[in-house]
């Protein structure tokens, strides 16, 4: 077990001596991770969910629960799976949670609508790349990794997606981002969501300069800038509200400041100041190198 995991382990597991510790906790820390997931994931309301790694305090599989989902929760560790127990108990969620021992790697994942990697999976590139390889065309996996400077702290050996599957990553706080895999058209055609599927439209093949495109339009969000940062907004959402505030492609954009427990974020635009939603920010795309960008100093080491 790598430091960062044996510590993470043992701060979730004051949720045993304080529930109220332990709800906090996942209000700062993994509400909002997973309502951004949620939101490119979109499972519809009877899917059911597979968590590997769920750890002593199964946050990602107790905010999941409370939102309608069945949920399995694994881990490989016999102590923090009773952890777990206790703390699901404690929120009477055993009938929407169902946490076991098991090995993440031999796990048999199919039929599991949505599978959840946790951040702290290990060994993570394997994980990731025989789940993909034995994903079904009705399956979406979404797993987490670091990204700036948290990849100094945590491993980030995730391996490349190979091409028959299609990806989205939404930037998440504290040094994370969230990576969204389905199945690419070719392999949709018993996919129940494919209608509804950005993926399942049916477009020619692109080029390959069509592909550096796309993969330079990935560029960071709106809400992964440092206060005081600018940079210049390179896509927006199709959204009623951006146009009539000034939020456009080519305009220039400052984040002022965010406010606490996932508030709404407040930029400038235009010398214009306006107040966003932070899942609405998370899909405004900027230039690849925003202008006057600095590497900011890292403040939260989670």
């Amino acid at each position: 077990m790598s430091t960062s995991n044996a510590i993470l382990q043992r701060f979730e597991r004051l949720d045993g001596v304080s529930q109220t510790f332990g709800d906090l906790y996942s209000r700062l820390f993994y509400e909002h991770v997973v309502e951004r997931e949620l939101g490119i994931a979109d499972p519809d309301e009877q899917a059911t969910v597979l968590q590997i790694g769920c750890g002593p305090l199964p946050m990602t599989a107790i905010t999941l629960a409370e939102r309608g989902y069945d949920v399995v929760a694994v881990d490989i560790d016999p102590d923090a799976v009773g952890a777990a127990r206790d703390a699901i108990s404690e929120r009477e969620l055993t009938d929407k949670i169902d946490i076991v021992v098991s090995d993440g790697c031999t796990i048999d994942t199919s039929g599991f609508d949505v599978i959840w990697l946790a951040f702290h999976v290990a060994p993570r590139s394997e994980l990731v790349d025989s789940t993909v390889s034995s994903l079904e065309p009705d399956q979406t996996l979404v797993y987490r990794r670091p990204r700036s400077w948290a990849r100094a702290i945590f491993p980030s050996d995730s391996p490349p997606i190979p091409d028959d599957v299609s990806l989205e990553t939404v930037t998440q706080r504290f040094g994370k981002e969230s990576v969204v895999v389905c199945h690419d058209p070719g392999n949709c055609a018993d996919c129940d969501d494919a209608a509804d599927c950005p993926a399942s439209d049916e477009t020619p093949a692109r080029t390959d300069s069509e592909l550096v495109a796309d993969a330079e339009s990935a560029g960071p969000t709106l809400d992964s800038l440092q206060i005081g940062e600018r940079a210049t907004i390179r896509t927006v959402p199709d959204h009623d509200l951006l146009p009539s505030l000034g939020v456009r492609p080519g305009k220039d954009v400052r984040l002022e400041t965010g406010q606490a427990f996932n508030g709404p974020l407040v930029v400038t635009v235009d010398e214009r100041t306006v107040a966003l939603d932070r899942t609405l920010a998370g899909r405004i795309r900027l230039e690849s190198t925003p202008q006057g960008r600095t590497e900011p100093t890292p403040t939260d080491g989670f």
